[in-house]
C-alpha cells in the first residue's frame, strides 16, 4: 500500500474472522563463520542515543505508554548496518541465506540471482538486497503487529490450556501436555514452540512427519534441497541420524536442539534466530532462509495471544541496533515504507474465487466484491474488507451467513460460518493506519459483545475501549503493589442476630480513589485475569484467618467469589488447597462462592469440582439463585450446600402490583431450599420488616445492608470483637 492520503469516497472497512490454512516448507541454514563482536544489553531505554539509532527510542516509547506491561531491552550489536546487511547479502547461486517465494513482487527477488534460480522445492528465489535491508531493519517491525518477532523465548512455565487453543484443529491436536512439558522442562516458551511446528508443517502436517520412513522431523532440520523430494529426503535423513523414530522424540529433540543450540546462547527471540546478529557465530547459525520467518512466526504468537487475550500482558522485546544506522526506516524494495509481505497481508484472488464484478444496476444485490473493492488477509483467521457505502448492510448480512454445500457419499451437507465484525467509515481519514486503527476497535468491541455481533466505530467506542485496555494493562501491576484490598459483609443468622460469617468482596483503590468492582470485573473477566484475582482474594482472606487464630481472636467462615472462569481450570481444586494449607487455615473456614450463569451449563464439570471441595472439607455455594435460565437444573445437578437467593425476589414491605406473587415466588423458594436440607441466605435485605418476613418464611442468613455494607478490614474485626453485633436491630 502506497504511503499516501486515501481518497475521501464512500468507503467503509471490516475486519472480520474466516479461517485459511496454509503449508510451506522451510529450511535451516548453519554456515560457520567467525564475527568478532563486544556487545551490551541495556533496559534503560531512555539511554538511547537517537542521533545513533534515530527513530528506536520513539517507537519503543509509543508502544510502551500503549501497553505499561511491556518491558524492552536494547541488544548494541557494535555491528556496522551496512556490514551486516552485506553478510546477509551472499551466497548467491549456492545456498543464499535468505530466500523470498517466487510468487512475489520481483523488487523483492535478487536481480544477480534472477527469477529463473530456483531454490529448495523450486517454490523459493533468492532475496534481493533492498528486501533484506528492509526487513533487517528493526525500526520497520516496533509496532503491534511485528513486535512479537523480538520477544524473548527464555520461559519459566507455559499453560497447558493455552496451548490448547493454539492447537485445535492442528495435527498437535491431543499433544498440549507432551509439548507443555518439554518446553517447561527446556526453559522454552511452549508458544513459541507451537507457532514454530505450525509455521514449519502446517496446520495438517507434512511427509516429514508422516511416519512412513519410520523417522519424523517436526522441525524441518536439514530440511534443504532443489526440489521437494530433496528437501523431503534430507530432512528425514537427519531425523534417521537423531533417532527421532517418533514424533515425540522428533519434537523433544527439536526443542533440545533449539533451546541449546540457540535460545541458551543468546539467540533467543525469532528475530535472532532468522538474522543472527549476537556475539556467537554472528551472521551463521541461522534457522530458516525464508525471508519472512520471524515475521510471519510472530504473527501467529501475536494472533494467540489476541485469542486468549493476553496480548497487553507481561512480555519482554529485545531490539538490536547497529552502528550507522540510516536515518530513516528502510523502505520496502518497491519504495514502499509499509510492509505488505507474502504473510502479513495476503490479497485473495477476487477474480477466481469471489468473482469480481461490476456494480449492477440493482444496487441491493450482492455479488461479493465490485471494482475498486478490497478483501485482504491480516494474519491468522483475520480479513479487512473494503467496499462501497451503499452495500453495508448487504455485505454484512452475507458474512453472518456464508453458506457452503458439499455432496458427500451421495448425501448433501450445508456447513454455515460466521463472522464476527468491526465497521468503520473513511469520513475524515487521510492516512491508512488510521482506518485500520478505527476498524479494529470496532471489531474489539464486537468481540467484547460476543461471537457474530457487529460494531461500528464511534468516538464513544473507542474510549470504552482505551479504558478497558487500560485496565487490564494497569491490572497486574497493581496486583504486585497490592492496590486490591479486602472488605468484608457480615451474614447473620435471622434466628439469633448472630453473626454467621461473612462474604470478601475486593475493592481496587487506584491513585487514591476506589473503582466500583462493575469498572474492571467484567473486564478481567473477559481477558481471563479475573482469576488471578480470586486467588489473591483467596490468599488475603487465609492470611487474615490465620493471624486472628495466632493471636487467638475468634473466626467465623469467610466465602471468596470465585469467577466461572475457574471451571475451564484442569487443577481448580488442588491450586485452591494448596493456597488455604499454606496458610494452614482449617478447611471449614472456607467456602467457595460462584455465580449462576446462563453462558456455563456444563454441570458434570461444576458437580465434580463441588464434590471435590465438600471431600475436602470446602463449603460451596452459588450466588445470585434465580438470576439464571436454569436454576432448578442447577439445584437438582449440582450438591450445593448453600444457595444465596437474589435480592430481587425478596418482596418489598410496601404494597405494590404483583406484590401478591412475588411472596408466594419466595416462599415457594425458601421452602424448597429447606426441603432439600441446603442452607438459604437472602442477600440485598435493607430493613427491619424484610427481616421478620424472612424469618416467617424460615429464611435462615441474611445478608446486606440491614445489618452492614461491606467493611473494611479493621471495622470488621471491630465487629467480630463483640459478642452480639446485631442484637438491637
Amino acid at each position: 500500500m502506497k504511503n499516501k492520503s486515501i481518497k475521501k469516497q464512500e468507503i467503509f472497512a471490516i475486519i472480520f474472522l474466516i479461517l485459511i490454512i496454509s503449508n510451506i516448507f522451510f529450511a535451516m541454514v548453519n554456515v560457520n563463520q567467525v564475527f568478532a563482536v563486544n556487545q551490551t544489553i541495556s533496559e534503560d531505554i531512555n539511554s538511547i542515543d537517537s542521533s545513533k539509532y534515530p527513530g528506536v527510542k520513539e517507537q519503543i516509547q509509543q508502544l510502551k505508554t500503549k501497553h505499561p506491561n511491556w518491558s524492552f531491552k536494547i541488544l548494541y550489536t557494535d555491528i556496522d548496518w551496512n556490514e551486516a546487511i552485506g553478510k546477509e547479502y551472499l551466497g548467491h547461486g549456492s545456498s543464499p541465506k535468505n530466500l523470498v517465494p517466487k510468487t512475489h513482487n520481483s523488487s523483492w527477488i535478487c536481480n544477480i540471482c534472477g527469477v529463473d534460480k530456483a531454490y529448495d522445492n523450486g517454490s523459493w528465489r533468492c532475496a534481493s538486497k533492498s528486501g533484506i535491508e528492509y526487513m533487517m531493519d528493526p525500526r520497520n517491525s516496533i509496532n503491534e503487529a511485528d513486535i512479537f518477532q523480538f520477544e524473548e523465548l527464555t520461559s519459566t512455565g507455559s499453560d497447558v490450556n493455552i496451548v490448547k487453543k493454539m492447537t485445535n484443529g492442528t495435527f498437535l491436536q491431543g499433544r498440549e501436555q507432551e509439548i507443555t512439558n518439554i518446553a517447561n522442562t527446556k526453559g522454552v516458551n511452549a508458544y513459541y514452540i507451537v507457532a514454530r511446528l505450525i509455521q514449519e508443517q502446517g496446520k495438517s502436517g507434512s511427509e516429514l512427519i508422516s511416519g512412513k520412513t519410520g523417522y519424523y522431523n517436526a522441525f524441518n532440520f536439514g530440511a534443504s534441497g532443489s526440489t521437494s523430494e530433496q528437501v523431503i529426503a534430507n530432512g528425514l535423513a537427519y531425523a534417521k541420524k537423531k533417532g527421532w523414530d517418533t514424533l515425540e522424540k522428533s519434537i523433544s529433540g527439536g526443542v533440545d536442539l533449539i533451546a541449546n543450540e540457540y535460545i541458551k546462547i543468546g539467540q533467543n527471540t525469532l528475530y535472532f534466530q532468522k538474522f543472527n546478529v549476537t556475539k556467537k557465530s554472528t551472521f551463521a547459525h541461522q534457522y530458516q532462509q525464508n525471508l519472512f520467518a520471524a515475521k510471519t512466526e510472530s504473527a501467529t504468537l501475536r494472533n494467540t495471544y489476541l485469542d486468549i487475550e493476553s496480548y497487553d500482558s507481561k512480555h519482554t522485546f529485545i531490539i538490536p541496533v547497529f552502528k550507522n544506522m540510516p536515518p530513516k526506516a528502510c523502505l520496502t524494495p518497491d519504495g514502499n515504507s509499509t510492509a505488505t509481505s507474502g504473510a502479513d497481508l495476503v490479497k485473495i484472488n477476487v477474480t477466481t474465487s469471489l468473482k469480481l464484478r461490476k456494480a449492477p444496476e440493482d444496487s441491493t444485490k450482492v455479488d461479493w466484491l465490485w471494482k475498486n473493492e478490497i478483501v485482504a488477509r491480516l494474519g491468522g483467521d483475520n480479513f479487512v474488507l473494503v467496499f462501497h457505502k451503499e452495500r453495508r448492510e448487504k455485505l454484512i448480512e452475507q458474512l453472518q451467513n456464508i453458506r457452503i454445500h458439499h455432496q458427500w457419499q451421495m448425501k448433501e451437507r450445508e456447513f454455515v460460518f460466521g463472522a464476527t465484525i468491526g465497521v468503520s467509515n473513511l469520513n475524515g481519514i487521510t492516512v491508512p493506519r488510521a482506518i485500520m486503527g478505527r476498524a479494529s476497535i470496532a471489531y474489539q468491541a464486537a468481540r467484547q459483545k460476543g461471537v457474530g455481533s457487529v460494531v461500528e466505530f464511534s468516538p464513544e467506542i473507542e474510549q470504552e475501549i482505551l479504558a478497558n485496555q487500560s485496565i487490564v494493562s494497569n491490572f497486574l501491576p497493581a496486583l504486585q503493589a497490592k492496590e486490591f484490598v479486602i472488605y468484608y459483609q457480615p451474614k447473620v443468622n435471622v434466628a439469633d442476630r448472630t453473626m454467621y460469617g461473612a462474604e470478601a468482596l475486593v475493592r481496587w483503590i487506584r491513585n487514591g480513589k476506589m473503582v466500583p468492582p462493575m469498572q474492571f470485573i467484567p473486564q478481567l473477566e473477559r481477558e481471563g485475569s479475573v482469576c488471578k484475582l480470586d486467588y489473591y482474594v483467596l490468599e488475603s482472606v487465609c492470611a487474615f484467618l490465620k493471624d486472628r487464630q495466632n493471636k487467638g481472636l475468634s473466626v467465623v467462615p469467610i466465602s471468596v467469589n470465585y469467577s466461572r472462569r475457574h471451571l475451564e481450570e484442569e487443577n481448580l481444586v488442588e491450586r485452591t488447597l494448596e493456597i488455604i494449607d499454606r496458610y494452614g487455615v482449617d478447611h471449614h473456614l472456607i467456602e467457595i462462592e460462584l455465580t449462576e450463569s446462563e453462558d456455563f451449563q456444563n454441570y458434570e464439570i461444576m458437580s465434580e469440582i463441588i464434590d471435590e471441595f465438600k471431600a475436602n472439607g470446602i463449603g460451596t455455594s452459588i450466588d445470585d439463585f434465580g438470576t439464571g435460565f436454569s436454576s432448578l437444573n442447577m439445584i437438582k445437578e449440582v450438591d450445593l450446600e448453600t444457595i444465596k437467593i437474589d435480592k430481587s425476589f425478596i418482596p418489598l414491605e410496601t404494597d405494590y402490583p404483583g406484590k401478591d406473587r412475588d411472596l408466594v415466588m419466595f416462599h415457594s423458594i425458601v421452602q424448597l431450599i429447606n426441603e432439600l436440607d441446603k442452607k438459604s441466605i437472602a442477600e440485598g435485605v435493607e430493613t427491619v420488616e424484610q427481616i421478620e418476613y424472612l424469618k416467617g418464611v424460615g429464611c435462615d442468613i441474611v445478608q446486606g445492608y440491614v445489618f452492614d455494607k461491606p467493611l473494611p478490614q479493621e471495622i470488621f474485626e471491630e465487629r467480630l470483637a463483640s459478642a452480639h453485633p446485631y442484637e438491637n436491630i
